[in-house]
C-alpha cells in the first residue's frame, strides 16, 4: 500500500544551446504547483546564452521566495544526450522523475498529475506517459502529440519510476535515444502506464525535431539512433534474462521483436546512404517485403533514385498529400 504522504517528486531539464526558448521552458517548470518538488536543470556546455538565462530565472525564482528545491550543474564539457542523460539522472532524488526539455513547456498541473495517476494506479508504473500540445518553434498551436509507445517513444511526454535508473547498468550504444532505451527498460521491469491528459506543449521545428532541407538527413539521423536504442535494448533484455528478472517465453517474443527492428533499420540505412544502387535496391525489397502495406512499401522508393531527383518526387509528393 502507499502511504497517504506525499512523495518527493523531480522534474528535470537538458539544455544545449537553446537560449531563445530556455526561459520560457524553465518558467513551466517553476509554475508547477505540486509539492515537494525538486527542480533538477543541467546543462551540456552550452555555447550560447542558455546558462546565464537559467541563473536570471533562478535567481528570480529564489528572489520572489520561490520554494520549490533547485539543483543546478553544468557540465564541463559537452557530454552529448545519452551521457547527460545519465549524468541528470545521478542528480534526482524524486521517486518519480518527469523530463522536460528545454524547448518545451510544461503545464502548471504536469507533475501533480502524474504523481496522482501514478498514486491512482497503485504506484506500480515504472513509466508514465502522456498526450501533449505540439507547437511550432514560434510557440503556435499545430496538434496534439498523441500518447506514443515503448517502441517509438516521446521523452517530452514522459516520467520514470527511479527505480528505472537502478535496474540497469550503463548505456553503451553510442548514439542512441535515451528515451527509447528508458522507456523499454521500465516497460522490461514492470507497467506502463497512460495518460490521455495534455500536460505539456511540445515544439517542434526546433532541435532534435528540426526538419532539414535535405529529406534523406533527418530520416537518416532518425535510423541511426532508433537503431542504435534498440541495439542497446537487445543488451538490456540479455542482461534480463541473465539476472533472472525474466521468463523465458517473454524474453523470446521481446528477442524476435527487437531484432525485427534492428534488421529493419538496418536496412532502412543502407537504403538511404547504400554506397551502390544494388545495395539500395536489395535493401528496398527487404523493407517492402516487411511493409504493412502496399503504399508504405512505395513510400521510400524515391530513395532509389538520384538525391536531388528523389528530393523533387517527395516535394510533388507532400504538395499533393
Amino acid at each position: 500500500m502507499v502511504n497517504n504522504d506525499r512523495i518527493l517528486a523531480t522534474i528535470s531539464m537538458m539544455t544545449y544551446n537553446q537560449e531563445k526558448y530556455v526561459r520560457e521552458s524553465l518558467r513551466g517548470m517553476l509554475a508547477q504547483t505540486y509539492d515537494p518538488l525538486q527542480i533538477v536543470i543541467s546543462d551540456d556546455h552550452s555555447t550560447d546564452g542558455t546558462w546565464d538565462i537559467i541563473m536570471e530565472e533562478v535567481d528570480e525564482y529564489k528572489r520572489l521566495g520561490g520554494e520549490h528545491q533547485i539543483l543546478l550543474n553544468r557540465n564541463a564539457s559537452n557530454l552529448g544526450i545519452a551521457k547527460h542523460f545519465e549524468k541528470l539522472v545521478s542528480l534526482c532524488n524524486g521517486v518519480l522523475m518527469v523530463c522536460n526539455a528545454g524547448d518545451d513547456i510544461s503545464f502548471p498541473n504536469r507533475v501533480g498529475r502524474i504523481v496522482s495517476a501514478w498514486r491512482d494506479s497503485g504506484a506500480r508504473a515504472m513509466v508514465i506517459m502522456h498526450d501533449g500540445v505540439k507547437i511550432d518553434k514560434f510557440g503556435k498551436e499545430i496538434g496534439s502529440v498523441g500518447v506514443r509507445n515503448v517502441d517509438a517513444p516521446l521523452g517530452a511526454c514522459m516520467a520514470y519510476s527511479r527505480k528505472v535508473f537502478l535496474s540497469f547498468e550503463k548505456i553503451v550504444e553510442e548514439g542512441c535515444f535515451e528515451d527509447h532505451v528508458y522507456g523499454r527498460r521500465g516497460a522490461l521491469l514492470g507497467e506502463v502506464l497512460v495518460i490521455n491528459d495534455k500536460l505539456v506543449k511540445y515544439r517542434v521545428g526546433s532541435g532534435v525535431s528540426s526538419v532539414l532541407h535535405d529529406r534523406r538527413a533527418p530520416e537518416l539521423r532518425s535510423a541511426v539512433g532508433r537503431l542504435a536504442s534498440f541495439k542497446q535494448s537487445m543488451i538490456d533484455l540479455k542482461y534480463m534474462r541473465k539476472k533472472s528478472k525474466i521468463d523465458e517465453d517473454r524474453y523470446e517474443k521481446l528477442y524476435e521483436r527487437y531484432d525485427q527492428y534492428i534488421v529493419k533499420l538496418s536496412n532502412l540505412l543502407e537504403l538511404i546512404g547504400g554506397a551502390t544502387f544494388l545495395r539500395r535496391w536489395k535493401a528496398y525489397k527487404n523493407l517492402y517485403v516487411s511493409a504493412r502495406s502496399w503504399k508504405q512499401g512505395m513510400l521510400r522508393l524515391p530513395y532509389l533514385l538520384p538525391q536531388k531527383l528523389g528530393d523533387y518526387v517527395y516535394k510533388i509528393h507532400d504538395m499533393w498529400r
